[in-house]
C-alpha cells in the first residue's frame, strides 16, 4: 500500500516523450504544484525545481493502472 517512484529512461521512448512534453507543456502554469531549492557551497550553484503532474492524459492506465502523478 506504499507510494512508488519510477525512473523513466530512454527505453521507454513513447513514455519519455510523453512525460517530457507535458512538463515543457505546464512551465509556468500556477496551477502546478512545484517546489524550487537554491544551495550554495564548494563554490558553485545548484539550482533544483521538482513538479509534479496528473499522470491522467500522459501514463497509460492500462500499462501503469495506480499511477496518478
Amino acid at each position: 500500500k506504499g507510494d512508488y517512484l519510477l525512473m523513466v529512461k530512454g527505453n521507454q521512448p513513447k513514455l519519455l516523450e510523453a512525460i517530457e512534453i507535458a512538463f515543457i507543456d505546464q512551465h509556468g502554469v500556477e496551477s502546478v504544484d512545484r517546489s524550487a531549492l537554491v544551495e550554495r557551497g564548494y563554490g558553485r550553484t545548484v539550482g533544483q525545481i521538482a513538479s509534479v503532474l496528473s499522470a491522467k492524459g500522459i501514463v497509460d492506465p492500462g500499462d501503469w493502472p495506480k499511477c496518478v502523478t
